[in-house]
């Protein structure tokens, strides 16, 4: 992930300003087969993934970018628990635990891009490793904000572009 980042030789969601197979393609080849062998469940968990952090990328309709986040960790973030909570057989109650706790965690900001820093590496690095833990997290009871994506102060109130969104996206 972190070099196909990199090398920027990774896919682009260009309606999501996203490029998720690079946090998903690790999570699902290295933990997913650490800790399930089931090749069927890490590609559901893969295509999950995929899906969901798309779908907050697309229901942010480019404000995330244009507000200087980097698109590709916030809405990460999201798809890496989508593939973990799979990956690790979550119930109902816990998934949505482990989204909610992965919203206190999203986070990256575009400002690599006025000097070319290599920081924009760790966004990846940070929504596979985040995601992961947030769910282990949720597997073992830890509670999270219920309506990340609809509450009061929900992420996309958080990061300034609420009004901009479109979450039947979502």
């Amino acid at each position: 992930g972190i070099a196909s980042h990199a090398l920027d030789f990774d896919d682009t969601h260009t309606e999501a300003i996203l490029h998720a197979s690079a946090i998903l393609t690790p999570l699902c080849l290295n933990y997913g087969f650490h800790v399930s062998k089931d090749a069927k469940k890490i590609i559901k968990a893969f295509i999950v993934g995929w899906e969901i952090a798309a779908r907050v990328g697309i229901a942010s309709k480019g404000t995330f970018h244009k507000r200087g986040f980097h698109t590709t960790a916030i809405a990460g973030i999201f798809g890496s628990v989508s593939a973990s909570v799979i990956l690790l057989d979550l119930n109902k109650e816990q998934i949505i635990n482990a989204l909610g706790l992965a919203g206190s965690f999203a986070s990256g900001v575009n400002e690599f891009l006025s000097n070319g820093s290599n920081s924009k590496v760790l966004h990846i690095a940070n929504a596979i490793k985040n995601g992961i833990m947030v769910a282990h997290f949720a597997k073992n009871n830890m509670s999270g904000p219920l309506s990340i994506f609809e509450g009061r102060d929900n992420i996309f109130k958080c990061f300034g572009i609420e009004e901009e969104c479109d979450k039947t996206e979502l």
